[in-house]
């Protein structure tokens, strides 16, 4: 099997991101209806993307395999509640992986770089955002040492 190299994504990286994001909105979707796609998402998402790559709080790393972006994942650092520690904190709003690539870690190799680049920015907390109905993340997560601390509600209006 080919090695994984795992490195902060590039401006070429976007499209095969932006691909495999909209395939995990696409699956959720169909998990929850609440979650509707914009006919534009994907190019939006691209877009923010884009941007994401040159804010000083927020890194996206890319899992390539075969020279193809294998997974990747959006981390940003945030202020942590005001009057409590820590003063900031991590939040990972996507890790993605090619759920038709070859298996082997990707996942994992996403996360202790994720762990990596925030312990070197003096981070020491990890907030995730992880949809209530995908097991697979949610196994993954738990299995990573994260644990149950807040529910998030939705409302319509």
């Amino acid at each position: 099997m080919p090695p994984v190299i795992i490195r902060p994504a590039a401006s070429p990286d976007l499209l095969e991101i932006g691909a495999l994001w909209y395939e995990k909105v696409i699956l959720l979707q169909q998990l929850d209806a609440r979650f509707t796609p914009r006919p534009d998402a994907q190019s939006r998402f691209i877009q923010v993307a884009t941007n994401w790559l040159d804010a000083p709080d927020t890194m996206i790393f890319v899992a390539i395999r075969d020279e193809q972006v294998g997974g990747f994942t959006v981390v940003h650092i945030q202020p942590g509640w005001p009057g409590l520690l820590p003063e900031q904190q991590g939040v990972v709003t996507q890790l993605v992986v090619d759920a038709h690539g070859q298996p082997g870690g990707i996942g994992r190799l996403l996360l202790d770089t994720v762990r990596e680049w925030l312990t070197g920015q003096g981070i020491r907390q990890i907030i995730v955002h992880v949809p209530q109905r995908f097991a697979i993340e949610q196994a993954f997560w738990r299995a990573s040492g994260a644990a149950d601390w807040m529910d998030i509600l939705w409302l319509t209006l």
